[in-house]
């Protein structure tokens, strides 16, 4: 419920030159003319094909490189296809998001379908189309600002260090890539919020780009 809303309003706060959001075939990623480094790529609602999984899993092993691909033109002579690095995949669908080794690699988000979230959607709506619109078709500043954040964050490259990182607990750590996602989460955090961090100095140089990072 809400999946396809939440990705819209998600996406209008990415710059428009870096939203990929149609349905496409299985490799059209790799054809598309000056693809972005850093682009939403939203599958809604659509079952992962063998194909697709395959693909998804290769741009997350390799997310801070560009993702190749080797095929054939139509005049028979080599081509290599790329997807760029840092791409985020956005996936809206409740099953069918492929194997485990795909699911695995995702953070999956929890939806409120219970009868009270059911009762808000629905007053929300009748009161939405009860008024006139005071700002219809206006962006408000709050999107326009996260528009400007994900430019200005997209522009650097950063080193995060976590001070307390050897201090952290799994009660289990079985799933290798669980750890890691945490880990990403904490520095994700850190670049959000670098402009209030401190640079910090290693040995006689500073380090560009290199914030501590804190909750």
């Amino acid at each position: 419920k809400g999946k396809s809303h939440a990705f819209n309003m998600m996406l209008q706060q990415v710059p428009e030159r870096l939203r990929l959001a149609d349905r496409m075939s299985n490799k059209a990623l790799f054809y598309m003319e000056n693809p972005q480094p850093g682009s939403a790529i939203v599958l809604d609602d659509r079952g992962l094909s063998e194909e697709m999984a395959e693909i998804l899993k290769g741009v997350t092993t390799s997310f801070r490189k560009p993702f190749h691909y080797l095929t054939v033109s139509t005049d028979r002579k080599g081509m290599r296809c790329t997807i760029p690095e840092r791409c985020i995949w956005w996936v809206a669908k409740v099953e069918g998001v492929g194997d485990d080794q795909v699911f695995n690699r995702m953070l999956t988000c929890w939806i409120d379908d219970s009868a009270e979230q059911d009762d808000r959607c629905l007053a929300r709506s009748l009161h939405r189309d009860a008024e006139i619109p005071a700002d219809e078709g206006e962006e408000s500043l709050q999107v326009m600002a996260c528009r400007a954040m994900w430019e200005e964050i997209g522009s650097h490259r950063f080193h995060v260090v976590i001070p307390f990182a050897l201090r952290i607990r799994f009660s289990s750590h079985s799933n290798r890539r669980n750890p890691e996602m945490l880990l990403d989460l904490i520095k994700a955090h850190a670049v959000l919020w670098f402009m209030q961090r401190e640079q910090i100095m290693s040995g006689r140089n500073p380090v560009p780009d290199c914030y501590p990072a804190g909750l």
